[in-house]
C-alpha cells in the first residue's frame, strides 16, 4: 500500500458512520473476532489507492493525447474539438479497446475542466463522432500477431545509436516479461532488483489494481543475443539511466529525455521493427510482444502454469487464446490418425 502523507486516526465503530459514507450506518457487529477499526482504515486506504490509480490513468492519457497533438500540429490546451474528434478516430482505427478510449477522452476532459477551460470533449461533433464510435467500433479487440524469438533474432539494430539501444530493450525486455504495454513503459529503475542469476522486474500497478507483481528474467536465454537483461543493462548504461523511468524518448539530435516513452511509441517500434524484417506492420502492436512469449511457450512444449506465473494469467483459459493456429496444428490429433 502506498504511503499516507498524513496519519488519521481510525474511526471507532461508534462514530463517522459507513467506511465508505459518512452518512451512512454503522455495519451491525458479525464475527465477534472483526475489528471494524481496521476495516474502517481498510476502507479509506483502498479508495486513497483508487483515487491514485485513477490520476495515473489520467495522466497516462493526457500523455498520449499531447503527443498525438504534437505529432500533428494540434495545440493540447486548450484543445480544439476538431483535434479530439480525429484522436478519437485515430485509436479506434488503430485498434483500441472502447475502454481505453473511453479513458482517454476523461482524461482529455479533466485536464481541461482543471485549468479552467472549457473542455472540447462537451462539442457537439465530438460527442457525436464518439456515439459513431461506440455503435461502429468491434467490441473484440484484434488478435496481434505474435512476436516470437526468431523474429528477434532477425532484426538489426546499430548499437551506435542511443534509439536503436533502447528499442531493442524494449522489444527484448517486453517479450521476455511477458508484459502489457503499460506495465513496460511504467517501469522504473526502483522496479528492478538484482537476483542469484537475473532480474526480479516490479509491476506496480497491474492492470491498474493497487498490489504489485514480479516478474523473474533469468541472465541466462540461450534463444536472444544479447540476452534480455545484457540489452537493458547497454541501454541504460549509454543513456546514462540511474533512476526514474526505464524507457525514454530519445530526441533527433541523441538526448535523452526524462520523461517515460509512452505506450504509442513501443506500439509503433514494434510495427517498424517488423516491417523492416519482411512482415505486415498491421498485424503487429504492441501486445504482440506479450503475446510472443505465451506463443512460444506453446510452441516450445514449456507447461501451461509455468507460462502463466510469467505472464500472471489467472485463468488458464485465457493463456490458451494465445495457443495460436500453426501451434495447434503441428500437433492436431488428425496428424497422428490412420498411419497404422
Amino acid at each position: 500500500m502506498p504511503d499516507s502523507d498524513t496519519e488519521q486516526r481510525p474511526l471507532s465503530p461508534t462514530e463517522g458512520g459507513s467506511p465508505i459514507e459518512d452518512d451512512g450506518r454503522v455495519p451491525a457487529e458479525g464475527d465477534p473476532s472483526t475489528d471494524l477499526s481496521d476495516l474502517v482504515e481498510s476502507a479509506r486506504q483502498r479508495a486513497k489507492d483508487a483515487e491514485k490509480n485513477t490520476e495515473r490513468i489520467y495522466r497516462r492519457g493526457w500523455e498520449h493525447f499531447t503527443e498525438f497533438c504534437e505529432t500533428n500540429g494540434f495545440e493540447t490546451l486548450p484543445a480544439r474539438p476538431e483535434a479530439v474528434g480525429l484522436f478519437v478516430e485515430h485509436m479506434a482505427t488503430e485498434g483500441y479497446a472502447l475502454s481505453t478510449i473511453n479513458t482517454r477522452v476523461a482524461a482529455i476532459k479533466k485536464r481541461h475542466e482543471r485549468n479552467g477551460e472549457r473542455s472540447p470533449t462537451d462539442a457537439p461533433a465530438v460527442e457525436e463522432h464518439w456515439e459513431n464510435v461506440r455503435e461502429t467500433i468491434d467490441r473484440e479487440p484484434d488478435q496481434k500477431a505474435p512476436v516470437l524469438m526468431e523474429h528477434l533474432r532477425q532484426m538489426d539494430f546499430n548499437t551506435a545509436e542511443l534509439s536503436e539501444l533502447r528499442d531493442r530493450a524494449v522489444l527484448f525486455v517486453g517479450f521476455a516479461g511477458g508484459f502489457r504495454r503499460s506495465e513496460l513503459t511504467d517501469l522504473e529503475v526502483r522496479d528492478l532488483t538484482k537476483a542469484d542469476g537475473g532480474v526480479v522486474y516490479r509491476i506496480r500497478n497491474p492492470k491498474g489494481r493497487a498490489q504489485t507483481e514480479t516478474i523473474q528474467v533469468p541472465d541466462a536465454v540461450p534463444g536472444l543475443e544479447p540476452t534480455p537483461n545484457d540489452a537493458l543493462r547497454e541501454w541504460l548504461q549509454a543513456a546514462g539511466i540511474e533512476s526514474g523511468p526505464l524507457f525514454r524518448m530519445v530526441d533527433r539530435w541523441g538526448n535523452v529525455r526524462d520523461g517515460a516513452l509512452s505506450g504509442q511509441s513501443v506500439y509503433e517500434t514494434v510495427r517498424e521493427r517488423m516491417e523492416a524484417i519482411g512482415e505486415d506492420p498491421d498485424e503487429y502492436g504492441a501486445h504482440s510482444l506479450r503475446a510472443g512469449f505465451a506463443t512460444q511457450a506453446y510452441m516450445d512444449g514449456i507447461g501451461e502454469h509455468e507460462a502463466a506465473a510469467q505472464t500472471r494469467h489467472a485463468s488458464l483459459e485465457t493463456l490458451r487464446e494465445y495457443q495460436r493456429v500453426n501451434v495447434v496444428m503441428e500437433d492436431h490429433p488428425l496428424s497422428r490418425m490412420g498411419t497404422e
